[in-house]
């Protein structure tokens, strides 16, 4: 999925349009899910002596909490900086 966005530059007060990949959201969600279950699984051992009740919930929170720290992450890497092409001065978004 793309995102169109325009920004009006701050140097020439051209409008610039650019098409924002998300990419890495998307990577970083999915590799930040796996790696908060990966974390948090081993837990399943200590749910065979205290329950289930505790395991699961842990490795729902682990992959909820990894998940959303690699959408951050991954934003953080699709956020780019743009030239204008009037003027060549660096935007960032």
């Amino acid at each position: 999925m793309s995102e169109i966005i325009k920004i009006q530059c701050p140097n020439c007060n051209k409008t610039v349009t650019f098409k924002r990949n998300s990419s890495g959201k998307w990577i970083g969600t999915i590799a930040g899910g796996g790696i908060g279950y990966g974390l948090t699984a081993g837990l399943g051992i200590a749910g065979a002596v205290l329950g289930a009740s505790i395991a699961i919930p842990a490795v729902l929170l682990g992959v909820g909490f990894g998940a959303l720290l690699g959408n951050r992450v991954g934003a953080m890497i699709d956020n780019a900086t743009v030239k204008c092409p009037a003027c060549g001065e660096t935007i960032s978004i």
